[in-house]
């Protein structure tokens, strides 16, 4: 016999009025219960046409079948057309017993599944079946459903508890009041209802109703008032539904509906004119109570973890996910609302044999209106808690807009916390492999951006180049990159341009030999902060590829024509990539279609308007110090080799940091290597801040530690030059006359000292920093071989300093003769060195930088996707 499709067609006899469970005449209304089931081989069969029965709300209902021998492969009860009205009226199971041939046998009554199974709007309660839900944990063994005459089932179905609606109410002068010992109703869940009054006239002090003992229970099951008509002496009265106010109000386990209260919440902004509620002798309230969607705080995203890496050989990248199912990982996109704390996770089988990048990604239409959100977030990699450096970005972010996937940047957010291998390392890995990665964010709160200045046409000169990057030869070579330097890459001759806005100009790349296959290009502009002041542009950009024309889609990215992206050296904020390009790993910036092999390719531009709006100044925060408390300074260093010493206050390599045990060490008074557990180098000698005065910080006994890692790196300076303290970052404090001495001699003197601003939690002074293009250059020193110390001068406290046991201060005479200047000295009087430029770049700190820095040359070598 051919097996029946499982969807069982019961048909719907009646509707049941009474939606709260209240019991009505079952020859007025009900619905039917049908008996279902089927054995093993088919051969005996149920679907209810000869067992069933009517079911009319709460109530215990039996259902008997006679007939031949039977164990059970689908056995139901399906109640039919019951299932919304039930849901409605928190209707559920409450017990269920199942005879075979006069004698009970077990059911787990926890194990049975409920509700509209199949959404054909009917309430069914599974008991057993193989193709659905109670299969792998049923509530009963279906060999036990083997009988010679006789199938009983029996159950109950219970309705929500009945709780009593009462109307209060007292007029001005309280001569009359109401509590509801003469004006109440019996209320049992979702459903309309009406409480009268008969009595003297009266106009309202206070007005509610009262449903006593039902706030949890509504709030559980998000019932709550729908619709409320207030009706005098036959005559309905206005009232505005949107300010009466509802639920637990006093906190006494009811269920309160406020519409007007002298002394509560409703007297400010009243829904209803109390003067109107003055009866001669009638007062009826009709209110319905029904299922209601609890509102956001504030705005919703949708919430996934994005990640990239091989699954098994090394660059295969098996792993990209981006919210859309793929095969091995097993992921949550779920949403958070404002107010909210959300748990997402991501798990591999097996587990990622390479990880390139992982974040945490809040989704919508539109993110751009985001300025500001304030979140707490923790992780947990392969079941272990993994510290999360917060600060770790470059520019203390602690989340920014990025296409992910399918998600363009106006649509996706990434929030801080996760891991990049190019880039930003909020945590580290695990040594072994990951396998689960989890987050818990509580998202506090989400601001609109600060309304922007004026527009105006920009009267700037940009740089204009075409970025690139495709394969010279072999597959997935890498061979060709072009970032716009000014000397051009080995066999490439470009053409590149000025412009301003109303000019138009032709840009080219040719490559010597020709290029097998582009993975990415685009025409760019650049300019001092062009991708933070250029709010729009008007432009049009035809391309040719070895002197043909081809197409340009300028609205495959929804419009988009401009968007700022770091591009070779160049940063984001001051670097603009314009619509026309080709993007590999991006559908939505593949304006054109994929050119194959070509020699030449060519953008003419026209620049009809390029538009820039000054951004609101934001008012700089200032953090109050303890005026009389002390404060410590703390050396920090990171050489070209990557032998460091990270901020105090680093995640990793700090005071409290988390690596210190897989190096056999702690935080101390000395440099360390990642790649040398146990070893340390030279003696450091920080410096306690107490009071107005000059202090140094310095590192001596080092050996050869600093020319050696000069010579293995090619590079005669270091990558970190700086200071971390425990000051707020923000302190009121004013640091100047910050010198940089080498061997005893004073190499650089700054008046003011450059402040990190971009340090999330503590105060920096920085003297170089490879990664910030304000101090990323200075001017020759020699690597040290006795000493490296920084002095600075501070001022900001009550009080003066005091010799600082050891740590005072001596001034070093810069033509002192048995240590002569550099002739490239800044501190040479006829040379004066500036102090830095304005702060607008962070820090990018210790040895995760060290590992981001290799990495982006592996990447060009080996991957074929990015983050």
């Amino acid at each position: 016999m051919t097996k029946r499709v499982l969807s069982i067609a019961l048909a719907l006899i009646m509707v049941l009025g009474c939606m709260a469970g209240i019991v009505v005449n079952a020859e007025e209304t009900g619905y039917t219960a049908k008996l279902g089931f089927a054995n093993s081989d088919w051969s005996v069969q149920e679907w209810g046409d000869n067992v069933n029965t009517t079911v009319t709300g709460p109530g215990t209902y039996t259902l008997s079948f006679d007939g031949a021998s039977t164990n059970a492969l689908v056995f139901v009860v399906d109640v039919a057309g019951a299932g919304a009205d039930f849901a409605a009226a928190g209707i559920e199971l409450s017990a269920l017993t199942v005879a075979v041939d006069g004698v009970e046998i077990p059911v787990d009554l926890s194990k049975v599944v409920t509700g509209d199974l199949e959404q054909n709007g009917n309430f069914r309660i599974e008991i057993f079946n193989e193709y659905g839900s109670t299969k792998a944990d049923a509530p009963i063994d279906p060999n036990a459903v083997n009988f010679a005459t006789n199938l009983t089932v029996t159950f109950t179905l219970t309705g929500p508890a009945t709780y009593d609606a009462k109307l209060g109410f007292a007029n001005s002068d309280w001569s009359v009041q109401e509590w509801g010992d003469n004006a109440k109703t019996a209320v049992s869940g979702a459903g309309e209802y009406s409480v009268s009054f008969d009595g003297a006239a009266t106009n309202a002090l206070v007005f509610v109703v009262d449903i006593v003992g039902a706030g949890e229970d509504f709030t559980a099951k998000n019932l709550g008032l729908t619709a409320l008509s207030v009706v005098v002496d036959g005559t309905e009265i206005a009232l505005d539904l949107s300010k009466v106010v509802t639920g637990d109000l006093e906190q006494n386990g009811n269920f309160r509906i406020e519409i007007y209260n002298e002394y509560g919440s409703t007297k400010a902004d009243a829904p209803i004119d109390p003067n109107a509620v003055n009866f001669a002798t009638n007062l009826t309230v009709n209110f319905t109570i029904g299922t209601v969607e609890a509102a956001p705080e504030g705005p919703s995203f949708d919430l996934f973890i994005a990640f990239g890496g091989d699954k098994a050989e090394a660059g295969d990248w098996a792993y990209g996910y981006y919210g859309s199912d793929i095969e091995g990982v097993t992921a949550d996109y779920t949403s958070i609302s404002v107010g909210e704390t959300v748990t997402v996770s991501l798990t591999l089988d097996p587990a990622a044999l390479t990880t390139y990048f992982f974040a945490p990604c809040l989704v919508a239409d539109d993110v751009t209106w985001v300025g500001d959100i304030d979140f707490d977030i923790t992780c947990k990699i392969n079941g272990q808690d993994a510290p999360i450096d917060m600060a770790a970005d470059a520019k203390g972010r602690t989340w920014w807009t990025e296409g992910t996937g399918d998600y363009t940047g106006t649509q996706c957010i990434r929030l801080a916390g996760g891991y990049n291998e190019w880039a930003t390392k909020y945590v580290q890995l695990p040594a072994e492999n990951i396998y689960s990665i989890e987050y818990t964010i509580t998202l506090n709160a989400v601001e609109e951006a600060v309304a922007p200045g004026e527009e105006t046409e920009s009267t700037e000169e940009y740089f204009l180049f075409i970025g690139y990057g495709g394969d010279k030869a072999a597959e997935n070579d890498w061979g060709w990159s072009y970032g716009g330097e000014e000397t051009p890459a080995e066999g490439v001759t470009a053409v590149n341009a000025t412009i301003k806005s109303g000019d138009t100009a032709t840009i080219s790349l040719t490559f010597e030999g020709g290029v097998v296959n582009s993975w990415w290009f685009a025409p760019t502009l650049v300019g001092a902060n062009a991708g933070n002041l250029i709010s729009s542009m008007d432009i049009v950009v035809v391309c040719k590829i070895d002197g043909v024309e081809v197409p340009v889609n300028m609205d495959v990215n929804e419009g988009i024509v401009f968007w700022n992206e770091g591009t070779g050296s160049y940063k984001a904020e001051d670097c603009v990539r314009l619509a026309g390009g080709y993007n590999e790993w991006a559908p939505n910036v593949q304006y054109v279609a994929e050119p194959g092999a070509f020699t030449t390719i060519e953008y003419t531009i026209t620049f009809n308007s390029i538009k820039v709006t000054e951004p609101v100044a934001e008012i700089p925060t200032i953090v109050e110090i303890d005026k009389m408390g002390t404060y410590n300074a703390y050396l920090m260093l990171q050489t070209p080799n990557w032998t460091f010493r990270n901020a105090h206050d680093d995640a990793f390599y700090g005071m409290e940091g988390s690596s210190w045990e897989a190096l056999n060490l702690t935080w101390g008074q000395y440099l360390v290597h990642q790649d040398h557990p146990g070893e340390t180098w030279g003696t450091v000698t920080d410096a306690v801040i107490a009071g107005n005065g000059t202090y140094s910080v310095k590192i001596t006994d080092f050996g050869t530690v600093f020319a050696d890692d000069f010579a293995a790196a090619g590079q005669d300076y270091f990558n970190i030059i700086a200071i971390s303290t425990d000051l707020p970052a923000g302190a009121n404090v004013t640091i100047t006359n910050v010198e940089l001495i080498i061997d005893g001699q004073v190499r650089h003197t700054y008046a003011e000292a450059y402040i990190n601003e971009e340090s999330a939690g503590s105060l920096q002074i920085l003297i170089q920093n490879i990664w910030n293009s304000d101090v990323k250059e200075i001017s020759y020193y020699p690597a040290p071989t006795e000493s490296l110390e920084i002095r600075f001068t501070i001022a900001g406290f009550d009080y003066d300093q005091e010799s600082q046991g050891g740590n005072e201060v001596t001034p070093t005479d810069p033509t002192d003769p048995t240590n002569p200047a550099d002739p490239t000295d800044p501190t040479d009087p006829a040379d004066p060195a500036p102090a830095p430029a304005d702060n607008s770049t962070g820090l990018i700190i210790g040895i995760v930088v060290a590992v981001l820095v290799v990495a982006v040359v592996v990447v060009v070598v080996l991957k074929k996707k990015k983050a």
